[in-house]
């Protein structure tokens, strides 16, 4: 089966000499090329029972590749589920109007954090309404900026339980849904077009030059006055049953990256071809097939810049209140009994977990001794300069 990684192999170079490209978009590129490869070094493991020996090529873990994302999923998914309410659980989306497209892939640290804050705010501020919660709400924040063909589409996935917590006690939600979207739309349209126009007014925004005459003063108030008059996109989706369905949605997205291996259909002559559903046709799978270079450059565009965190907590969820309102509500929501504390997660569970109790049986006599003796480093280091 060809691999991302192959296509990367075939035109990753190319990309490497563009001089605009950051270090940390390169350093992913190298990444991709060189996972699992003699050049990131070998994992020697052993047998004690038999004596046999095999060496294994070692990970980049680079948050990017579509490699190494199932480690760290499977932590992080632990980890979550020692902090879940015994309490439904909402699925919304607020999603970006594709006109602010091309400010945002110029400016994403700014773009994604003014997102991020109103989508926060949003929340918060009508999860404190009786009429919706009437109290402190919580939520997990998980930033996706792609669709089905790889474009930009900034969107971000919000966990959020059916309650909020108010003078030490737990409120349930008020109705069935959340809160309706046409509110949340509203409401999060106006923080965002707040902080957006700040932003411009501070000269903090850049404007390629294909892009500036778009963005005079004028023309932003004409842009910024079509944004307020439309209604922008949040989505309720389904809601979650229990907390176990909650845990198996997360581990769905949010390590996830643009495009993994499996939606590859074919990679020839210099194109390649992939899977997506197709939205606006009722979610029909269909075929898609492109250039490599523009297949490397849609896969470019969903690296994030550094220090852009992708998923993030608010509320009874935000890292100030883990350990006193969270548990707090776990105890009013009757939470019996957590999976595991955190000091129990260990790497040694995670790869259990993920093998299905395969990861230290030796491959030659099935012994249950099988284990990491050494690492021999690789022979070309990352180097993005």
């Amino acid at each position: 089966m060809k691999k991302i990684q192959d296509i990367f192999k075939f035109c990753g170079w190319m990309f490497l000499k563009n001089e605009n490209l950051s270090k940390n978009i390169k350093k992913a590129i190298i990444s991709i090329m060189i996972c699992r490869t003699i050049k990131m070094g070998r994992r020697l493991s052993h047998c004690d029972d038999c004596g046999y020996e095999e060496y294994s090529y070692c990970s980049c873990r680079n948050r990017n590749c579509p490699l190494c994302q199932t480690f760290a999923k499977e932590k992080w998914i632990a980890l979550r589920s020692t902090e879940l309410l015994n309490t439904k659980y909402f699925h919304i989306v607020f999603t970006l109007p594709h006109k602010l497209n091309e400010i945002v892939r110029y400016n994403q640290n700014l773009m994604y954090n003014i997102l991020f804050q109103s989508v926060s705010e949003t929340l918060l501020q009508l999860g404190y309404q009786g009429k919706h919660v009437g109290g402190q709400i919580g939520a997990i924040l998980v930033l996706h900026t792609w669709c089905q063909k790889l474009l930009l589409h900034p969107h971000i996935h919000c966990i959020v339980p059916g309650g909020g917590l108010i003078n030490g006690q737990w409120v349930k939600c008020k109705k069935d849904i959340f809160i309706h979207v046409n509110v949340l739309s509203a409401v999060f349209r106006g923080k965002f077009l707040e902080k957006f126009e700040a932003l411009y007014k501070s000269g903090k925004l850049e404007f390629p030059n294909e892009i500036k005459s778009v963005y005079t003063e004028e023309k932003f108030e004409e842009i910024k006055n079509t944004l307020k008059s439309e209604s922008w996109y949040v989505y309720n989706k389904k809601v979650f049953s229990t907390p176990k369905a909650v845990i198996e949605y997360l581990g769905r997205y949010t390590h996830k990256v643009a495009i993994t291996n499996s939606r590859i259909v074919k990679f020839e002559n210099g194109n390649v071809t992939f899977k997506y559903r197709d939205n606006k046709d009722d979610g029909k799978e269909k075929e898609m097939t492109i250039s490599a270079q523009e297949f490397v450059y849609r896969f470019l565009q969903h690296i994030l810049p550094t220090g852009c965190q992708k998923i993030r907590y608010i509320g009874i969820h935000s890292n100030r209140n883990k350990n006193t309102k969270l548990k707090l509500c776990q105890t009013l929501t009757q939470v019996i009994k957590n999976t595991e504390n955190f000091a129990e997660i260990t790497t040694e569970k995670i790869l259990e977990k993920m093998t299905k109790g395969k990861y230290n049986i030796c491959p030659n006599c099935n012994g249950k001794n099988f284990h990491l003796v050494g690492i021999v480093k690789p022979k070309v280091l990352i180097n993005t300069t």
